[in-house]
């Protein structure tokens, strides 16, 4: 019931709404949206040896729980794309 109240105020309130109104929220809502859906974060590290400091190459670097990950070059450092 409050679903249909909602929808049928909406429809209301779109046709009162002026042409050039209607093209920028459906705009917005499209954009907005498909930022949301490939947001990325990256994520950088060095992977040291703990006893003298010293860089590690070729250690395997995963993001816990999933199938994410790179392997570190000769300075052992990395970097990984993550979505957020």
């Amino acid at each position: 019931m409050k679903i249909n109240l909602f929808y049928n105020s909406l429809i209301l309130n779109l046709n009162y709404m002026s042409m050039k109104s209607k093209l920028l929220m459906v705009f917005l809502i499209f954009f907005g949206g498909i930022g949301t859906l490939f947001a990325q974060k990256v994520i950088t590290g060095t992977v040291t040896d703990k006893s003298d400091g010293s860089a590690i190459p070729g250690v395997n670097v995963v993001v816990k729980g999933t199938t994410v990950g790179t392997t570190t070059d000769v300075n052992g450092t990395y970097s990984l794309n993550v979505s957020t």
